[in-house]
C-alpha cells in the first residue's frame, strides 16, 4: 500500500489547487503558470541527484500548480465569450437547444438550452460551439397558448439578451454561483418562439419527456378523481425533475433533514447499484455454479450493475449529485475488478480528485461538500464499527448502529447546513431512520419499476403504462404517510433551529474529539477543551458597527436597512416578482439574520410593489415590528395593510428618536397629493452629527417643494437617490442642498427604464459626488467609523469589490 502513497499526496495537492479557483482571476496569463509547471517537472526528471523528500517536494508543487493551471484554463474558457455591449437587450432570433426546464406555471416559462445559431454581431466563437458550447436561460413571460418547450427540442426564438447576473448580498447565496456553475453566459427574455425540431424518440431527453408526460396524466383532478397526489414526487425520483416540487415541500424537506432523497441524488444511484449488483449476483451465480466457474463471474455483475447505474445516472441527466456517485461508484468497481487493497479514505480522495479533474466548477455546488463530508462521516461510522461486527450484532444492536450513525452524519454536517441552508435540522437522525427505509424498500423499487414500464410502453409493450400506474399507486400512497408523517415532525420542539453562528460547529467538533480520538479519556477532554476554545476564539463573530447604512441588491427597487448595533431599522422591503420570487423572503431577512439584526421599525415609502413586495414576508417573521407608512398606504389594493397589527401613518413633521438616532420626517409634505411617488414618506436620519436622507421615489415637483420648505435644513452626508435615479428626479437645486458625500441608488442591472439616467449620472460627477448603484456593485454597505482621535468618516463597502471581490460574482462592463 505505501506505494500509492504518492499518489494520494499528489491527489491532494491537485485537489488544493482547483481549489484555488475563487482567488484567481481570468486576466493572469496561464503561459507563466504553464512554464513554471514544466520547469517543476523537469526537475523532477532529475530525481537520481535529488534527495527523495526534495523531489517528492517537488512533484507535490508539480501537482498544485497543475490544478491551478486547470482552474485558469476552465476560468478563461468560461470567459472567453460575453456578449458584445452593442447587443445588450436589443432584438435578436436565436436557435436554442432545450437542455433543462426548471419553472413551467401558465404566466412564465423558464427554460436553459444551449445556442445552435445567432446573430453574427453577437460574435459567438465557433470553434467552441463542439467543445463547450454556450448556454442561456431563457424567460418566458405570459407565453401563448402553445406546448413549453421540452428538453431536446429545438426552437427558434425572437427575444433580448444581457449578460448573466443575479443579487448579491450577504446572507443569501448569490445566484451568480448557480449560473457560473451550470456555465450559463446570458439571460434571454423571449417574446416569441416556435418549434423547429423534436428529439428522436430514442433519445434519453425523449425518454425523460415521455416519462414526465405519463406521470402527468396520473395527476388527481376533476376529471380525474383516482389520480395521484404525487405525481411531482414521483417523477423527482424517476427522472430528477424537479420542477412541480412547491417551494413549502421542499422547505419541509430541508428543515426535517430528508431533502437528499426526495429526488434523484446519489443515495438513490447508490441503492440501484447494490440492488443490481445483487440482482446480478443471483443471476451470474445460478450460470456460474452451473458452468462450475463461480469466480469467473464476479467481474461481470460488477459491470452489470454498473451499466444499470450508468443508464440510471443517463435518465437523471447525469445530475451532478448522480454524477459524483457514479465516479465513487466506478472507482469501487474498478479496484475490486483489479483486486486492489486500498483503504476508503484514499478511494474518496482519489475520486474527488477525478471529479474535479472532469468538472472543476463542482466545489460551487453544495451539494459537492455535503456529499463528501457525508461520505467521510460514513468511512469514520465503518472504521469505528466494522462489518464483521455488524453482521454478528442482533437486530437491535444493528438499528442502534444506524442510529449512531445518523446522529454522526446530522452532528458532521451542522457547519454546512448552517453556511448553505442557515440552520439544523436536529431532528433530523430520527426522521432518517423510518423514512430511508421506506424510500429504500418500497417507494424507489415501485417508482424504478414504473418508469422502467413507461419506456417499455414507448417501446411497443401494450399495457405496460397501465401497470406502471398499478405500481405508482402503492408508492403514492407511502408517499403520503411519509409527508404526512415529516408534517407531525414539525411540531416537535427544536425540530429546526435557525441559526447563522458558526460557533454552532463546536458541537460536532467536541463530540468527534470524545467519540473518537484514540487516547485515554482525560486526554480526549483536554484535546476538546483546547480545540473548542480555539473554534469559539476563531468563529467569533465581529463587533456589530455603532452605526451603518446598507443598501441591499434587490434588483429594481428598493430595501435599506439602517444598521444600530443588533438592532435595525427596515426603509422599504424591495419587490415581489412575477413567479413568486420574494426578496422579503429571499434577501433581507437572511441578511438580518445573518448580521443578528432585530428590527424595530419598517418604513414603507409608498405603496408600490418595487417597495412594498417584501413587506408580507417581514411582518410575518417579525411580528412585533411597527410599521410606518404613507397617508395612501391604506388606500390601495397591498396583501399587508390588513395584516399589519402596528400601523402608524408617516406625516410632515413627525420627530423621534430611536436607538440615539434622532428621526425627522420630512415629507409626505402638506396639501393635495401629487401621486404616490411624490407623497413617499421621506426620513432624514442623525447619529453624532451624521446624516442620512432617506427619499423613497419623490420627483422634481416635491425635491423642489422641499428646497423651499426646509432651505439648507436638510442637508446630509449619505443620500438615497430617488427615484431610482429617473430622469424626473435629482434636480440640481436639490442635489445642491442636500450635499451629500456619497449617493446611493437602488437600480435593477439594465433595467427597461434605463435608470439611473445618464442626465442624473452627470449631474452627481459634476459635483464629484460619488454614485454607487446597485444594478452594479451588488449591496452596498456604508459603515459609520470612529478613529482614534474620536472623529467619524465613512467607510464604503460595496459587495463586488469589497466584501466579496471573487471573479465569479463580477458584473459585466458595459
Amino acid at each position: 500500500m505505501n506505494r500509492f502513497l504518492p499518489l494520494d499526496r499528489l491527489c491532494a495537492a491537485f485537489i488544493g489547487g482547483v481549489l484555488a479557483m475563487p482567488w484567481l482571476s481570468p486576466t493572469w496569463s496561464l503561459w507563466w503558470l504553464l512554464l513554471l509547471t514544466g520547469a517543476s517537472f523537469a526537475i523532477c526528471m532529475y530525481r537520481h541527484a535529488l534527495r527523495t523528500t526534495t523531489v517528492l517536494a517537488v512533484l507535490l508543487l508539480s501537482a498544485l500548480l497543475c490544478g491551478i493551471c486547470w482552474s485558469l484554463f476552465n476560468v478563461k474558457m468560461l470567459n472567453l465569450w460575453q456578449l458584445p455591449n452593442s447587443q445588450w437587450r436589443e432584438p435578436a432570433q436565436i436557435t436554442i437547444q432545450v437542455q433543462q426546464v426548471s419553472v413551467q406555471y401558465p404566466e412564465r416559462w423558464q427554460f436553459d438550452g444551449i445556442i445552435i445559431d445567432a446573430p453574427q454581431a453577437w460574435k459567438l466563437p465557433r470553434f467552441l460551439s463542439q467543445i463547450a458550447p454556450t448556454r442561456v436561460r431563457a424567460q418566458w413571460y405570459f407565453p401563448p397558448d402553445i406546448s413549453a418547450p421540452q428538453p431536446g427540442e429545438i426552437w427558434q426564438l425572437h427575444a433580448r439578451a444581457r449578460p448573466a447576473t443575479g443579487l448579491v448580498n450577504q446572507g443569501s447565496r448569490p445566484i451568480q454561483v448557480r449560473w457560473v456553475r451550470e456555465r450559463i453566459r446570458a439571460s434571454v427574455q423571449v417574446h416569441d418562439g416556435e418549434l423547429l425540431r423534436v428529439p428522436h424518440m430514442l433519445r434519453i431527453s425523449a425518454i425523460r419527456h415521455e416519462i414526465a408526460s405519463q406521470v402527468q396524466q396520473w395527476q388527481r383532478s376533476v376529471d380525474n378523481p383516482r389520480g395521484l397526489d404525487y405525481t411531482g414526487f414521483l417523477l423527482a425520483l424517476m427522472t430528477g425533475n424537479r420542477q412541480y416540487i412547491h417551494t413549502h415541500q421542499w422547505q419541509l424537506f430541508q428543515q426535517t433533514g430528508v431533502a437528499h432523497i426526495m429526488a434523484i441524488s446519489g443515495l438513490h444511484l447508490t441503492l440501484v447499484f447494490g440492488f443490481a449488483w445483487w440482482l446480478a449476483r443471483l443471476g451470474w451465480l445460478s450460470c456460474a455454479l452451473g458452468q462450475g466457474r463461480q469466480s469467473s463471474y464476479e467481474r461481470h455483475t460488477l459491470l452489470t450493475a454498473l451499466l444499470v447505474a450508468v443508464a440510471y445516472a443517463a435518465l437523471a441527466d447525469f445530475a451532478v449529485s448522480t454524477t459524483r456517485a457514479l465516479i465513487l461508484v466506478s472507482f469501487f468497481v474498478v479496484t475490486r475488478c483489479l483486486g486492489w487493497q486500498i483503504a476508503p479514505l484514499r478511494i474518496l480522495l482519489r475520486c474527488v480528485a477525478l471529479l474535479l479533474l472532469l468538472d472543476p466548477f463542482a466545489w460551487l455546488d453544495p451539494g459537492f461538500w455535503l456529499s463528501v463530508t457525508a461520505v467521510l462521516a460514513i468511512f469514520l461510522w465503518h472504521w469505528c464499527a466494522p462489518w464483521e461486527s455488524r453482521t454478528k450484532a442482533g437486530a437491535l444492536q444493528k438499528i442502534a448502529s444506524l442510529w449512531r450513525l445518523e446522529v454522526l452524519l446530522t452532528l458532521a454536517l451542522i457547519p454546512l447546513t448552517i453556511s448553505y441552508f442557515q440552520g439544523i435540522p436536529w431532528i433530523a437522525p430520527l426522521t432518517n431512520l423510518w423514512v430511508i427505509p421506506i424510500f429504500t424498500l418500497l417507494i424507489l423499487p415501485l417508482c424504478l419499476l414504473a418508469a422502467l414500464l413507461i419506456v417499455l410502453e414507448l417501446l411497443g409493450v401494450v399495457g405496460a403504462a397501465q401497470i406502471a400506474y398499478g405500481l405508482a399507486y402503492p408508492a403514492d400512497i407511502a408517499l403520503h404517510s411519509v409527508i404526512h408523517g415529516l408534517m407531525l415532525s414539525t411540531y416537535v420542539p427544536l425540530h429546526w433551529q435557525s441559526v447563522q453562528d458558526l460557533r454552532w460547529s463546536v458541537i460536532p467538533l467536541v463530540w468527534l474529539v470524545l467519540r473518537y480520538w484514540p487516547g485515554a479519556m482525560w486526554q480526549r477532554l483536554g484535546a476538546s477543551s483546547v480545540l473548542s476554545v480555539t473554534m469559539l476564539i476563531w468563529l467569533q463573530p465581529p463587533k456589530p458597527p455603532e452605526f451603518a447604512v446598507h443598501m441591499l441588491d434587490v434588483g429594481q427597487g428598493n430595501a435599506i436597512v439602517i444598521q444600530r448595533g443588533r438592532n435595525a431599522l427596515l426603509y422599504d422591503a424591495g419587490p415581489r416578482f412575477v413567479g413568486g420570487f420574494d426578496t422579503g423572503r429571499s434577501v433581507v431577512i437572511p441578511f438580518l439574520r445573518y448580521h443578528r439584526l432585530t428590527p424595530e421599525w419598517l418604513v414603507l415609502s409608498h405603496p408600490h410593489q418595487d417597495h412594498v413586495g417584501g413587506a408580507p414576508s417581514l411582518t410575518a417573521a417579525y411580528p412585533r415590528m411597527q410599521v410606518l407608512e404613507t397617508r395612501l398606504q391604506g388606500e390601495t389594493s397591498t396583501d399587508h395593510s390588513h395584516s399589519i397589527p402596528r400601523r402608524w401613518p408617516c406625516e410632515w413633521g413627525q420627530v423621534w428618536r430611536w436607538q440615539g438616532v434622532l428621526i425627522r420626517a420630512l415629507a409626505p409634505m402638506p396639501g393635495p397629493s401629487f401621486g404616490p411617488n411624490n407623497d413617499s414618506c421621506v426620513l432624514l436620519l442623525e447619529y453624532n452629527g451624521q446624516r442620512v436622507l432617506l427619499t423613497g421615489d419623490i420627483q422634481r415637483l416635491t425635491e423642489l417643494r422641499m428646497v423651499g420648505r426646509y432651505e439648507g435644513s436638510f442637508q446630509a452626508h449619505i443620500l438615497q437617490v430617488p427615484h431610482h435615479g429617473s430622469q424626473t428626479s435629482s434636480q440640481t437645486e436639490f442635489i445642491d442642498r442636500v450635499a451629500p458625500e456619497v449617493a446611493l441608488v437602488g437600480a435593477g442591472f439594465l433595467n427597461q427604464w434605463g435608470m439611473p439616467h445618464p442626465d442624473v449620472r452627470k449631474r452627481y460627477a459634476e459635483r464629484r459626488i460619488p454614485l454607487f448603484n446597485t444594478g452594479d456593485f451588488g449591496q452596498i454597505s456604508v459603515i459609520l467609523h470612529r478613529n482614534r482621535e474620536n472623529e467619524y468618516n465613512w467607510l464604503i463597502r460595496p459587495f463586488r469589490q469589497e466584501i466579496q471581490p471573487f471573479w465569479y460574482l463580477q458584473q459585466a462592463k458595459p
